[in-house]
C-alpha cells in the first residue's frame, strides 16, 4: 500500500490493525492540513467478494489559514490602525481630564488667594502688653515683636507679670466679635525652638510653671523640643512639615472657637473644640523660651 501512497500523505499516515481479527482496520492520519478535508474511501476485495466503506473527513481550519495573505495582512493593518486610535483617544482624554484638572486648580488657588487678601486686610491691629512681660522678655519699642534676652530685667514683680513662663499678653482685649491677627516666627534654620501662640483668659494664672491647656484659660499651639503641638489636654501631635512660619489666630467669640491658619496657604492649622467663655475678656497670648527666636506681629499698623 505504501508504494501507491499520495506524496501529499508521505509520512503522515499509519493503519492500526489491532481492531483486525473483528473487521476493524483504522487509518490514523497525523498534522492535518485544510488539503486533508474529504471522502475516503476504503475497499475489500477477494477472490470471492467485495466491499466499500466511505468515511467524511471535516477538518476546523483556523481563520487565517483559510484567508488569503493580503487579506490577513489588510486585517492585520486594520487592528493595528484601531489599537492607535484607541491609544490617541485615551491620551486625548487623560490631556482633557489634565487640563480641566490644572483650569480647577488654578481656580481655587486664585479664590483662595482672593480669600486670603480679604483676610489679611482684615487683620486686628494687635500690640504687646509690657506690664505683663516675663522679666527675661524683650519688647521692640514699637511693641510688635518679641525675643527672649540673655539677663533679668530690673522690672516690678506685679501681679499682672508672668513670672515662670516667658509669656507676654497683648494689650487688645477681647469680648465679643470676631478678631484675627497674624504672628510671624523667626529664628535661626535648625534651631531647636520653643515658642507659642494663641489666646488666653485675661484672668490666665501667671505664677507657677504649668502645661497650658483650655482648662488654663490658655488655647494656643507652640513648637517644643521638635514637635509642633496644640496645646489641648493631653497636647495634640499636629503633623505639618515644614512647620508654619507665619501664623494667623482666630478668635470667635460668639462661637466660642478658637482656629489656627497658615498664612501663607490660608490651610487650617487645629480649630479647639467650642468653648464657653463665659463673658471673660480673652487676649492675644505668646511664649518664648529661646534666644534665637523672635516673634513678631504683622499686618495692619493703621
Amino acid at each position: 500500500m505504501y508504494g501507491e501512497q499520495m506524496e501529499e500523505y508521505a509520512g503522515r499516515t499509519e493503519l492500526s490493525r489491532d481492531g483486525l481479527s473483528s473487521g476493524s482496520l483504522d487509518l490514523r492520519i497525523s498534522e492535518l492540513r485544510p488539503s486533508d478535508d474529504g471522502q475516503y474511501v476504503c475497499t475489500v476485495r477477494d477472490a470471492a467478494s467485495y466491499g466499500e466503506a466511505v468515511v467524511q473527513l471535516k477538518v476546523a481550519v483556523p481563520f487565517f489559514h483559510i484567508v488569503h495573505p493580503r487579506m490577513a495582512a489588510l486585517m492585520v493593518l486594520f487592528l493595528l490602525l484601531v489599537m492607535c486610535f484607541g491609544v490617541m483617544a485615551y491620551v486625548y482624554r487623560r490631556q482633557v481630564v489634565q487640563s480641566r484638572a490644572l483650569e480647577e486648580r488654578d481656580a481655587a488657588l486664585e479664590e483662595q488667594g482672593a480669600l486670603l487678601g480679604k483676610r489679611a486686610a482684615a487683620l486686628d491691629m494687635v500690640t504687646l502688653d509690657p506690664n505683663t512681660a516675663h522679666s527675661e522678655l524683650v519688647l521692640s519699642e514699637d511693641l510688635r515683636s518679641v525675643k527672649c534676652g540673655t539677663t533679668w530685667q530690673n522690672l516690678p514683680n506685679t501681679p499682672e507679670r508672668f513670672k515662670d513662663l516667658r509669656c507676654v499678653l497683648g494689650r487688645e482685649r477681647f469680648q465679643e466679635g470676631r478678631h484675627c491677627w497674624e504672628v510671624e516666627v523667626e529664628e535661626v534654620v535648625g534651631g531647636d525652638s520653643w515658642w507659642g501662640v494663641g489666646v488666653a483668659k485675661e484672668s490666665v494664672e501667671r505664677k507657677g510653671r504649668v502645661l497650658p491647656s483650655p482648662g488654663d484659660g490658655v488655647w494656643a499651639v507652640w513648637h517644643w523640643e521638635g514637635q509642633f503641638e496644640a496645646l489641648t489636654s493631653p497636647p495634640t501631635p499636629l503633623s505639618l512639615s515644614p512647620v508654619p512660619r507665619r501664623i494667623w489666630v482666630c478668635l470667635d467669640c460668639r462661637q466660642g472657637l478658637v482656629t489656627f491658619l497658615n498664612a501663607d496657604t490660608g490651610v487650617e492649622i487645629f480649630t479647639f473644640p467650642p468653648s464657653s467663655f463665659h463673658g471673660e475678656t480673652l487676649c492675644p497670648w505668646f511664649l518664648l523660651e529661646t534666644e534665637e527666636t523672635q516673634l513678631c506681629l504683622r499686618g495692619s499698623t493703621l
